[in-house]
């Protein structure tokens, strides 16, 4: 019984650790792509087409390796809210608040998803705070912060750029939260969760399109293309996936440490590229980064196939 139990954890974190190494690798190679987009098409565009690509995809999976059938019109409707705030209106806030901010301002205030998602579990499934993992998140955002501090400037509308940026990470945080009690609480699969979220987030870009009196239109060369291809299907149909996955598995705040480590990596791309140079305050950003993550991974639960039925009764408080 002990060996079989140990052998479960064994491979639980083994998984776990390869669903954050992919989700890293993938979002740390989205910008390449996303600098293409936003510099030809409008915002809106752009990311009505990213999660029209993903939607097929997940359509088409979904339709040839599940079987499971949703009878639940509240699994429905929560699935579609996180579409809405999470892959709606929080990707697209955070793509409008660049116009205000240098993007390195942005990835520092990206690690404020931890923080309210500790708190949204705390105020409605009365989660306690988890000293550790707060230590652990402020010593890794001092560390992105000191990683990214040549770069971090004051700009015009850098007020209106912030507030944007907290409320989309708020929201991105809500929909997190909303993807860990809809997979816990109906037993929904991540692939099912993300094609309805996906769908829902799609349909908002195009009515905002269509109101805003954008053209739909895109540029057909492959150079746009290519890159429109990879942010769907790879950084936004399989990534989702995996980290849905990831925040079943993990719990929202531990798999949202993603955001600490992705923008490190990509920096580290760029300057392997030579498109940056190497800075003492990147070191010394990234070993504090690092040591925050270790602090805040230290009290991971890892005893999750014993705990699930008593996580699954949580998730279900709610109304």
């Amino acid at each position: 019984m002990v060996n079989t139990l140990n052998m479960t954890l064994k491979h639980y974190n083994i998984t776990n650790i390869c669903l954050f190494i992919s989700c890293v690798i993938i979002w740390s190679t989205s910008w390449l792509a996303i600098t293409t987009q936003i510099s030809n098409t409008a915002p809106a565009v752009s990311l009505f087409w990213r999660f029209f690509l993903a939607s097929v995809t997940l359509c088409i999976v979904d339709f040839f390796h599940s079987s499971q059938k949703i009878n639940s019109k509240r699994a429905l409707f929560e699935s579609a809210l996180i579409g809405i705030s999470y892959y709606f209106l929080g990707i697209w806030l955070t793509y409008e608040a660049t116009y205000y901010i240098p993007s390195a301002f942005l990835a520092c205030l990206s690690t404020t998803a931890i923080f309210f998602t500790l708190f949204i579990k705390k105020i409605f499934w009365q989660q306690p705070l988890l000293k550790v993992m707060i230590l652990g998140a402020l010593i890794s955002t001092l560390g992105l912060t000191i990683f990214f501090f040549d770069q971090l400037s004051s700009q015009e509308g850098a007020a209106k750029g912030v507030a944007l940026a907290l409320l989309s990470f708020f929201l991105i945080a809500v929909g997190s939260v909303v993807t860990e009690r809809v997979n816990k609480k109906y037993q929904m699969s991540s692939i099912k969760i993300n094609k309805i979220a996906i769908f829902t987030a799609c349909i908002a870009f195009m009515i905002t399109c269509v109101y805003q009196n954008q053209p739909l239109s895109v540029p057909l060369s492959a150079e746009f293309l290519l890159p429109l291809f990879y942010l769907g299907i790879v950084c936004s149909a399989l990534a989702f996936v995996l980290f849905t996955s990831m925040v079943s598995r993990m719990g929202t705040e531990y798999a949202q440490y993603v955001v600490f480590i992705y923008p490190l990596v990509a920096t580290y791309i760029a300057y392997a590229v030579g498109e940056i140079s190497l800075s003492f305050n990147m070191v010394l950003g990234s070993v504090l980064v690092i040591i925050g993550f270790a602090v805040g991974m230290y009290n991971k639960p890892s005893d999750v196939p014993q705990r699930q039925e008593k996580e699954l009764g949580e998730a279900k408080n709610p109304s």
